[in-house]
């Protein structure tokens, strides 16, 4: 079992930290992986004012969100009465986007430290993905570029 600590909810609106909510000016323990990582966040995330609105102008804020607020968005609408189901795609969409964008900077992390033969190699092998050749022929323009 995972270590508990206590959150306490300094907001006027319900908190959630996974499954775990928090009426305001309550404490209760939360999972210590699940808990605020910073002190910003030690007052607890308005995840209740985060949805509020229309599906379209809580999308546009989806970029200024953490991934675990993010997860707590996705958790608190799904457990709604009023379970948006484009929110919840919205939600998915985001988190799915920037893991792809993680993904992409990780790998392209990976072949900058590649040879340009390697590069070249890569380039030729009828195997590889169009996108990986898309990250490869970046970095081969961005080398050119430097020269």
């Amino acid at each position: 079992m995972s270590k508990q600590i206590p959150v306490t909810n300094n907001t006027k609106d319900t908190v959630y930290y996974g499954s775990v909510s928090i009426r305001p000016g309550m404490t209760e323990f939360v999972p210590e992986h699940l808990a605020p990582k910073n002190p910003a966040e030690k007052a607890g995330f308005d995840v209740a004012a985060a949805l509020k609105g229309s599906v379209g102008d809580v999308t546009k804020r989806l970029p200024n969100y953490s991934i675990e607020q993010l997860k707590d968005m996705y958790v608190a609408e799904e457990a709604s009465k009023t379970c948006r189901k484009t929110m919840l795609q919205a939600i998915t969409d985001e988190m799915e986007g920037r893991a792809l964008t993680e993904a992409r900077n990780q790998l392209k992390a990976e072949f900058m430290e590649k040879s340009d033969d390697e590069l070249a190699e890569v380039m030729l092998n009828a195997d590889v993905a169009e996108d990986v050749k898309d990250i490869v022929q970046s970095i081969i323009d961005e080398r050119a570029a430097a020269e």
